[in-house]
């Protein structure tokens, strides 16, 4: 018996394809492919591999770099509030103080009738708004 690096098959053992435990070939099989061909399908993974690490970076840089949803304030008849920016699930920060003379603000809804207050501490930006000042009579 010599010692060479080649596998071969038993003389005993039928030649042809067989399988043995879930579908793995019990003897050694040659690839079809050559080297090149090795080497084209090498180079072919590694630019799709690439090309999908831009698309995160970019996709992350994008996300980042998002100027977020307008939230606009009509007061319905009070002092000027400014707007805000607001990322997408975001919470908004309560505007700064807005009076109208005879009035009391109850608080800001997403209707201008009034009903549906927003709450700030736990309702989040979806998409661009407008909130409408409720306003009492003192």
């Amino acid at each position: 018996m010599t010692n060479d690096s080649k596998q071969t098959r038993p003389e005993d053992r039928p030649s042809g394809r067989r399988y043995g435990l879930f579908g793995v070939s019990a003897y050694p099989q040659k690839s079809s492919l050559d080297e090149k061909q090795r080497s084209s399908m090498s180079r072919a993974l590694s630019i799709v591999i690439v090309l999908i690490a831009a698309a995160v970076i970019l996709l992350m840089l994008f996300s980042q770099s998002s100027p977020g949803l307008t939230v606009t304030f009509d007061t319905m008849g009070g002092s000027e509030v400014s707007s805000q920016s607001i990322p997408y699930g975001g919470t908004i920060e309560p505007p700064g103080e807005t009076v109208r003379p005879g009035y009391v603000l109850e608080g800001w809804s997403i209707a201008p009738e009034g009903e549906a207050l927003w709450d700030f501490e736990h309702d989040t930006v979806t998409d661009t708004l407008t909130l409408y000042a409720v306003w009492s009579p003192q």
